[in-house]
């Protein structure tokens, strides 16, 4: 059986965010010579880290499968403990000892979304400390440590969800995590340039649009989704 190349989808990956740093470059220039460049830089800047934080959500989910398919065993005595508790708990211990279950060695892609969720929805966290708590769960151990995150690259994972989250919804509770997160964001030096400085961000296209040592902050976020990808 055919199994799912984990470096194929970090290479995609890699390839998309750079279309994206490449769209926005060039976009950029477009509008800099418009009466409202501030304002329509602004508005690229949101729609380009949007898509780019979607894009990241969307590998996690991926190589979760992909792990799962190339080494199902842990998953799978994981399924069969929820199974077996389920039906212990509805029937007794006696059906249960009855029971047999004959543990595959190879799943299929399609047989291994299907049971991460059976309505197809993508794996998704909502933090750093849940992505390693299941990724411990599910994966064998070797690919399980890919997901034992950094102090910086766990900050950076749950500040772009935070960010991505205000983008999607715009509630109060969504600008409090956010502007949360990048209040502490830049601790690590890795992340220099990501966080906020004392005042909350009301406009998150400024606040990404605007030059850190040279350099738009988005152009800085996506530099750190591509690298902290590359070793996932």
């Amino acid at each position: 059986m055919r199994k799912v190349d984990p470096q194929a989808i970090r290479t995609e990956f890699a390839a998309e965010i750079d279309r994206r740093l490449q769209y926005f470059g060039r976009a950029s220039v477009a509008l800099s010579s418009s009466n409202h460049a501030d304002a329509d830089t602004s508005l690229l800047a949101e729609g380009v880290f949007l898509s780019a934080s979607v894009l990241f959500e969307t590998l996690v989910s991926d190589l979760f499968l992909a792990y799962i398919n190339r080494d199902p065993a842990v998953f799978l005595s994981a399924k069969k403990a929820a199974a077996s508790k389920s039906v212990e708990d509805k029937y007794g211990a006696w059906l249960v000892a009855q029971m047999r279950f004959q543990q595959p060695k190879h799943v299929s892609i399609a047989d291994v979304r299907a049971q991460v969720d059976a309505k197809g929805y993508n794996v998704a966290f909502p933090d750093a400390a849940a992505l390693k708590t299941k990724a411990d769960s599910w994966l064998a151990p070797a690919y399980a440590a890919r997901f034992t995150l950094s102090t910086a690259d766990a900050s950076l994972f749950d500040t772009v969800k935070d960010v991505r989250d205000f983008l999607a919804h715009r509630s109060p509770s969504s600008s409090t995590a956010m502007n949360n997160s990048l209040s502490t964001v830049a601790a690590p030096a890795v992340n220099q340039g990501l966080g906020r400085g004392v005042k909350k961000v009301l406009s998150v296209g400024a606040f990404l649009r605007a030059r850190v040592a040279g350099q738009q902050r988005l152009v800085l976020y996506l530099a750190r989704i591509k690298d902290v990808a590359s070793n996932l």
